[in-house]
């Protein structure tokens, strides 16, 4: 019996978003390959840049569209990660004409004029046949499921809700013990050092309260002062590091504000995290709320955030937080890469 080749196509997306659908295809003894339909930027920045791989990477990625020209990739299987209203739908709904493809989205407000690109007058009638035309979708949240059926009048039981996963190989509690001294607490932050990841707020926090040591992970344009109670990791790619360093922390600081056209749609450094161990506190955006109520943590809203954070240290610091590490890693193992792949089990079924 010929076995269709599984893809994903999606535009810069980050594989590890699919731990779990990884996890049921090696449990299948099958294969899942990444491929992007933005190549043209792919080939363009690898020759501006004379970075090798990334423009190798973009000529495959050509090559494989070029492909999908002849034969509307039926040969394939294919999870869909594209932006709503991305003009390059149509292209997509070309390519993928005789193929089955599933969309894959993490954006929960397609409908109530909130979506990063602006095109949803001129292009709404080319999504709703592309949407349609597919075999399924695979939403980040509940939330996502439910405005997207709403809104596309799609089939409930075609729309599945997968949580993006951790590789509990890396995050997990190690050999740390819980906190003995208090002068042992730290605050982390990891994400992108942009202002509207609330890094302002976590500058006037460190300068306001020199007793607490907070430290950052990531990177990007926010410039953070010399302070003695910030430390700056940078960007951190080895997960062996990256969950040592998280490890020495006890809370987990998120304050991101919503802006126009964005908002934090689901933290995935909140699962893994608390799988290391670490309380989170979060503004309410609409992924972080629904991660934190089935897991652990705090969510506040963006103008109380500071004060319900130094309301948490305060209760931690003086002994009156009753929650171990352990608690914490415990909530979140069914997010696990192991037990999210039975959520892609319908790529394989249909």
């Amino acid at each position: 019996m010929y076995m269709k080749k599984n893809i994903v196509l999606h535009d810069y997306g980050a594989e590890n978003h699919y731990l779990g659908l990884q996890h049921l295809c090696e449990m299948k003894n099958q294969e899942i390959n990444y491929h992007e339909f933005s190549f043209i930027r792919q080939i363009g920045k690898g020759l501006i840049r004379r970075d090798y791989l990334t423009f190798i990477r973009g000529l495959k990625n050509m090559l494989l569209m070029f492909k999908f020209i002849f034969n509307g990739a039926k040969n394939y299987k294919v999870i869909v990660g594209i932006a709503p209203y991305d003009y390059r739908v149509i292209f997509l709904k070309f390519l993928l004409r005789n193929s089955d493809y599933y969309l894959h989205t993490s954006w929960p407000y397609w409908f109530l004029g909130r979506t990063p690109k602006k095109n949803y007058s001129s292009l709404s009638g080319v999504w709703r046949k592309f949407v349609n035309r597919s075999r399924g979708v695979f939403c980040v949240t509940n939330a996502v499921k439910n405005n997207f059926c709403e809104g596309f009048s799609y089939d409930p039981n075609k729309c599945h809700v997968v949580y993006h996963s951790y590789d509990s190989q890396y995050f997990n509690l190690g050999d740390r013990e819980e906190i003995k001294q208090n002068s042992e607490l730290k605050v982390l932050y990891i994400g992108r050092v942009v202002k509207s990841k609330g890094l302002d707020i976590i500058e006037k926090l460190a300068r306001e309260n020199d007793h607490i040591q907070f430290g950052i992970i990531g990177d990007g344009d926010y410039v953070l002062p010399d302070l003695n109670n910030i430390v700056c990791y940078g960007k951190i790619t080895n997960k062996k590091v990256l969950t040592e360093i998280i490890r020495e922390h006890s809370i987990l600081l998120l304050p991101s504000r919503k802006t126009k056209n964005w908002e934090d749609v689901f933290g995935m450094v909140i699962i893994e995290a608390l799988a290391c161990g670490l309380f989170p506190i979060t503004t309410d955006h609409i992924g972080p709320k629904e991660l934190v109520s089935q897991t652990m943590g705090v969510t506040s809203s963006e103008e109380e955030f500071e004060d319900n954070f130094l309301k948490l240290y305060k209760d931690m610091y003086d002994d009156s937080f009753n929650y171990s590490r352990e608690e914490m890693n415990n909530s979140v193992k069914k997010f696990s890469s192991k037990e999210i792949s039975h959520l892609w089990k319908p790529f394989f079924d249909a």
